[in-house]
């Protein structure tokens, strides 16, 4: 962002789930998602499910800080109480003294932001191995730790549990059927899943086509930024929209389960929180 600033350089953000970044970053705007968006919806619908207590387990960077405090605040205001914290380093892989401190705290459930890949993988299994799920600890996930290419190398312990984000590759809407087959037309190693990383860096492309379209093809970035100011359009996650001031996004939020279908794990969606803006309200 800062680059895109100085070189008045327009750039779509499609990964960094950070509060703020956009507010000294003129010619930046995010088609990802924010830490805020995945936790309030999450959180909402733990107090309303019957969780009393919860315990955060984050990585240590402004993404794991901001999710745990919009948890942690949305959670409280609706009765629920937090009985701990704790931050892990950044790709960290070893939990068992993590899951320990959820252990003896005794929580109904523990909110997890850790990363996608290895770690959520990492966690889930020393979770398990700790035997937190027989103590009737359940796992409430910002949804990155479920990306599709993480579930498979998790066997059955991700089975039920919830989880929030913006997207699904089983999400049903018009245009993802179309997305994915086109995805996995386009993967020559056909061992890639469409996940939220993927369906930004759609819509950024899409983003930048209106931009084009619309300047026919003579580019100037204040024109395009203008062109993005404001911009809706219907994206394989559903409906998005930029805003015009802050050129944060505003979209659906959906609420999953890991459900088996056939032979392979999904996020199955079975609720949805309608155009949430970036700081989640």
């Amino acid at each position: 962002a800062t680059a895109s600033t100085q070189s008045k350089t327009p750039y779509c953000m499609v990964n960094a789930a950070g509060q703020g970044l956009l507010a000294k970053a003129p010619y930046t705007t995010r088609l990802g998602v924010t830490m805020a968006q995945i936790a309030d919806p999450l959180a909402k619908w733990a107090a309303k499910s019957g969780v009393k207590t919860v315990y955060n387990v984050l990585a240590n960077y402004q993404p794991g800080i901001d999710g745990g405090k919009a948890f942690s605040d949305t959670f409280t205001a609706a009765g629920g109480k937090m009985v701990g914290e704790v931050l892990v380093p950044v790709n960290n892989t070893e939990f068992s003294a993590y899951i320990q401190r959820v252990k003896d705290a005794k929580p109904d459930a523990v909110f997890v932001f850790v990363g996608a890949g290895i770690p959520a993988v990492a966690f889930f299994k020393a979770f398990h191995q700790a035997g937190l799920d027989k103590m009737g600890i359940r796992i409430l996930a910002s949804g990155d730790a479920l990306e599709e290419d993480a579930l498979p190398q998790m066997g059955d312990e991700p089975n039920g549990v919830i989880s929030s984000l913006n997207y699904s590759a089983v999400h049903d809407s018009k245009f993802n059927p179309d997305f994915v087959c086109a995805f996995h037309a386009a993967d020559a190693s056909k061992a890639l899943e469409p996940n939220f990383f993927a369906v930004a860096a759609y819509d950024c492309l899409s983003a930048i086509d209106k931009a084009v379209a619309a300047q026919k093809g003579t580019l100037d970035p204040d024109k395009t930024m203008a062109t993005w100011s404001g911009l809706k359009f219907d994206s394989p996650r559903g409906p998005i929209e930029i805003d015009a001031q802050t050129h944060d996004i505003t979209q659906n939020m959906y609420m999953r389960k890991v459900t088996k279908q056939g032979a392979k794990y999904q996020d199955v969606e079975f609720s949805t929180t309608p155009m949430v803006k970036a700081d989640g309200s």
